[in-house]
């Protein structure tokens, strides 16, 4: 969003011009990072580097960088890299997947919406039969996504807030298209 939005940020914050992919990453067209890097290139060696936000008070915080891609695009890799050079990870999927375990914050309101059809005899999410109906009703995956959407962004700010290091990655499968 920034990219689109603001692309002067990407002059000033060199890690938000980094995308990553399956031929590692490279950065994005208008940025200040020249040409390709791998995934242990120079977008790495900003985060081990600790530069860090400045807020619009003046205070200095926490860079909390989105990282997206589509499946087997790198992302589990790219975030590894990041951790091992001390930089925060929260993954949507995880906490997705936490909300729809068996006593997960979003069952309730899942069953309320899609029956128990869609709640395994565990009382967690029946993923192999909410699958087959949100990919073949769009009305159904959008339900889905008005239940788990604001549940995962309170559990993203909850788990940002307490970051330490300097750079903080939020892996978003969906960070494009929300």
């Amino acid at each position: 969003e920034i990219a689109r939005s603001q692309p002067q940020a990407l002059k000033r914050w060199p890690i938000l011009s980094c995308l990553v992919g399956t031929s590692g990453t490279r950065a994005l067209p208008g940025s200040n990072l020249p040409g390709s890097y791998g995934t242990h290139g120079l977008c790495a060696s900003v985060v081990k580097s600790g530069l860090s936000f400045m807020g619009s008070g003046g205070e200095v915080g926490v860079l909390k960088v989105g990282l997206t891609g589509g499946i087997g695009s790198g992302k589990t890799t790219a975030a590894k890299v990041f951790a091992s050079l001390g930089a925060d990870l929260v993954d949507t999927d995880a906490i997705a997947h936490e909300l729809t375990q068996p006593q997960g914050a979003a069952i309730p309101a899942i069953r309320q919406a899609f029956t128990e059809k869609f709640i395994t005899v565990e009382g967690a999410l029946n993923r192999k039969e909410m699958r087959n109906l949100v990919f073949s009703d769009n009305n159904a995956r959008q339900e889905l996504e008005a239940i788990l959407h604001p549940l995962i962004r309170i559990e993203v700010a909850r788990r940002t807030a307490i970051f330490t290091a300097p750079y903080g990655l939020i892996v978003v499968p969906l960070l494009l298209e929300a």
